[in-house]
C-alpha cells in the first residue's frame, strides 16, 4: 500500500517503492501495489512483473489531486481544499485493501505511517502487517491528532522499519515498541550506471565552455531548498559567471523557483529539465561538478546517496537522515538547512578545489558501496518478511 507510485512507465514517482516491490518480484515474490488512481493512469496493470490497483477516490476524476506531484504533504500545505479530500482518500484505500485481502494474502505491507499506516493497522484480517516509515510522514506531519492516529499505526502494527536513525527516533516518540522497528535505509542500485554520451549531452549544452554545472534533483517544493539553491547560485554566479544550475524535477513551487530566478538575475544560466526518467537519474548526477541537496528536511535523502554513488561531491544539509550519510568535509559538505550563503560557501570551495572535491566524491561512493547497496535493502526486506509470515503462521 502506498499514496504514491509510479502512474506510467519512466514516471519518477517515488521510484524507491517501485524497485521495492520489482526486486521482490525478482526474487519470486508475488506483489500486488494498491495506490490512488490519477488521471490518465490506468486502473489496474503490470508493471514489471508487479500487479498494479489503482482506486479511484474522488470523482469526477479531474479532482484526484491530493496525491502524486508534490506529493501527499506538500498538496496538504498548498491546498486549503485538499484536506476535505483526506476521508474519500482513507475510506476507498480501506475498501481497496479489504478487497485485496479478500484472496491469497501473506502479508500487508503500508508505505507511509499516514494514511495507509493508519489504514492497515486497522483489525480487518489476521495477516501480519509491516509498516514503512520513510521520515516526512512522522516528521512533518504533526499535531495532537494526528499523533493520535500515528500512535495507533505504530502501535498496532506487527513491524516497523525506518530508512535512517533520524526516522526511528521520530518513531519511538510515538510509542513503537523497539523489538518491532528494524532500520533498514533504502540503497542505491549499482547495477544503474550513467549514459556516457547523456552525460556529455548534458555538458556539451549547459557548460560548453567547461565551466562549473550545479545540479538540483528532485521535488520543487520549498522544503526540498530550491530556492536556497538557486539563491546560492545567484551568490556564486556574481564571481563565477561560467556556473550553471540545472533544475531536474517538477513540483507545485516551481513557477515560483523560476521567477526567482529571474528576479536574482539568473534565469540565462538556470537550466529547468523537468523530470528525469529513473533511468536518466545517474546521467544527470555524474554529470555534476556539485550537487545541490539543501532540504529543509529529510527522512532520509536517497537522491543524495544516489549523487554520491556516483562519486560526485554533494552540498546537503544537517538534517535528519542525511548525517547518517554525509561526514562533512570528508564525504560531503553540510550547512545548515535555510541558509544560501552557507551553500554557497561550500560550492566555491569544492569548485575551487577540485582535486578536494574529487577525494571527497570517492569517498562518499565507497561508503554507498559499503553500507547501502540496493542488494543489501532488498535482503533486509526479504529477510523481514520471512520471518513475519512464518510468525503468524
Amino acid at each position: 500500500m502506498t499514496s504514491n507510485y509510479p502512474r506510467w512507465p519512466g514516471d519518477s514517482t517515488t521510484p524507491f517503492v517501485h524497485d521495492l516491490a520489482v526486486g521482490l518480484v525478482e526474487r519470486g515474490w508475488d506483489i500486488t501495489v494498491v495506490a490512488p488512481h490519477f488521471p490518465g493512469a490506468a486502473g489496474s496493470e503490470v508493471m514489471d512483473g508487479v500487479r498494479v490497483h489503482r482506486f479511484r477516490y474522488l470523482l469526477p476524476e479531474s479532482a484526484q489531486t491530493l496525491c502524486y506531484g508534490g506529493g501527499a504533504l506538500a498538496n496538504l500545505r498548498s491546498s486549503r481544499t485538499a484536506k476535505f479530500k483526506l476521508p474519500a482518500l482513507v475510506a476507498a484505500q480501506w475498501a481497496s485493501l479489504v478487497g485485496r485481502l479478500g484472496r491469497r494474502t501473506d502479508l500487508v505491507h503500508a508505505h507511509w505511517v499516514l494514511p495507509q499506516g493508519f489504514v492497515a493497522s486497522a483489525r480487518i484480517s489476521r495477516v501480519p502487517r509491516l509498516l514503512t516509515a520513510h521520515g516526512s510522514d512522522v516528521m512533518s506531519l504533526r499535531g495532537r491528532l494526528l499523533d493520535g492516529f500515528s500512535r495507533f499505526a505504530v502501535r498496532h502494527a506487527d513491524a516497523l522499519t525506518v530508512g535512517s536513525s533520524a526516522t526511528l527516533r521520530a518513531v519511538a516518540s510515538l510509542g513503537a515498541d523497539a523489538d518491532k522497528v528494524a532500520l533498514i535505509p533504502f540503497g542505491v542500485d549499482l547495477r544503474r550506471q550513467p549514459d556516457d554520451a547523456l552525460v556529455d549531452r548534458v555538458r556539451s549544452s549547459l557548460v560548453p565552455d567547461g565551466g562549473p554545472l550545479l545540479v538540483f534533483l528532485g521535488r520543487l517544493v520549498e522544503e526540498k531548498g530550491i530556492f536556497d539553491a538557486i539563491e546560492a547560485t545567484a551568490i556564486v554566479h556574481s564571481s563565477m559567471p561560467s556556473l550553471r544550475l540545472a533544475v531536474v524535477g517538477a513540483g507545485q513551487d516551481e513557477g515560483r523557483a523560476r521567477d526567482l530566478a529571474r528576479q536574482l538575475g539568473v534565469e540565462h544560466c538556470t537550466m529547468f529539465a523537468g523530470w528525469a526518467q529513473p533511468a536518466e537519474v545517474p546521467s544527470w548526477l555524474a554529470a555534476a561538478d556539485v550537487v545541490l541537496a539543501p532540504s529543509w528536511r529529510e527522512g532520509q535523502g536517497i537522491v543524495i546517496l544516489e549523487a554520491m554513488a556516483q562519486a560526485r561531491p554533494v552540498v546537503a544539509t544537517r538534517t535528519g537522515g542525511v548525517l547518517d550519510a554525509i561526514q562533512d568535509g570528508v564525504t560531503g559538505r553540510l550547512t545548515e538547512p535555510g541558509r544560501p550563503n552557507e551553500v554557497a560557501g561550500a560550492i566555491r570551495d569544492l569548485v575551487a578545489n577540485p582535486d578536494h572535491a574529487r577525494a571527497m566524491g570517492e569517498r562518499a561512493s565507497q561508503v554507498v558501496r559499503n553500507r547501502f547497496d540496493w542488494c543489501q535493502t532488498l535482503d533486509a526486506f526479504e529477510d523481514l518478511y520471512l520471518r513475519m509470515i512464518r510468525n503468524h503462521q
